[in-house]
C-alpha cells in the first residue's frame, strides 16, 4: 500500500519522541552520571570536570546554580547547567547529546533554562567549534553577542560571549 505525503508527515508527527524534563535536586542526583552525560563539552573547556564537581556543585548545594535536565524515561537526553544570583544570570553549559539532536530538543531546553532564569539579561558563551550551529537558536531565543574573546578559555580559540 502506497502511501499519501499528507499520510508520511502524520506518521512522523505521531512517533515524535516526548522528552520530560525536570530541574535536579539537590538530593538523588550522581554528579558522576552528571558528568558523563556532559563528556562531549571538556574538550572546548579545560578543566571542566573540575569546576563541574567543586565550583558548580558547590554552588548546586547551595541553591545559587541548577540543573534542568531533558530526558526520555531512560536516559539523558540534554542538559542546562543554570547560575541564578543577584549580580549573574548565566547559562554555564547547555549541551544537547548528539544522539538527541534534530528533534527541538535544543529549542525547547533553551525555552525552559530563559524561563527558570526568570528574566533579566542572562549571559552564555559559545566555544567557537561550536558557534555556527548554536547561533541560530541563540539569536532565535533573544541572545546577542555582546564579545568575542581570543583565548578567553583555550589560547588561538574565539570564545563568544552572548547575552539577552
Amino acid at each position: 500500500m502506497m502511501m499519501r505525503q499528507e499520510d508520511e508527515k502524520m506518521s512522523a508527527i505521531i512517533s515524535k519522541p516526548a522528552f520530560d524534563f525536570e530541574i535536579v535536586e539537590h538530593t538523588g542526583y550522581s554528579f558522576p552520571d552528571i558528568a558523563a552525560s556532559l563528556s562531549g563539552v571538556s574538550p572546548y573547556y579545560p578543566n571542566f570536570k573540575e569546576w563541574l564537581f567543586f565550583t558548580f556543585s558547590k554552588s548546586f548545594r547551595s541553591g545559587e546554580r541548577r540543573i534542568l535536565m531533558a530526558h526520555n524515561g531512560t536516559d539523558v537526553c540534554a542538559l542546562s547547567l543554570l547560575k541564578a544570583t543577584e549580580d549573574e544570570s548565566k547559562i554555564c553549559t547547555f549541551f544537547v547529546l548528539p544522539e538527541f539532536r534534530g528533534r527541538g530538543l535544543g529549542r525547547e531546553l533553551m525555552g525552559r533554562s530563559l524561563y527558570s532564569l526568570k528574566g533579566g539579561a542572562t549571559i552564555i558563551t559559545v566555544a567557537e567549534e561550536r558557534h555556527s550551529e548554536l547561533r541560530p537558536l541563540l539569536v532565535e531565543s533573544g541572545f546577542g553577542v555582546f564579545e568575542e574573546s581570543l583565548g578567553a578559555y583555550r589560547p588561538d580559540k574565539i570564545e563568544f560571549f552572548y547575552s539577552t
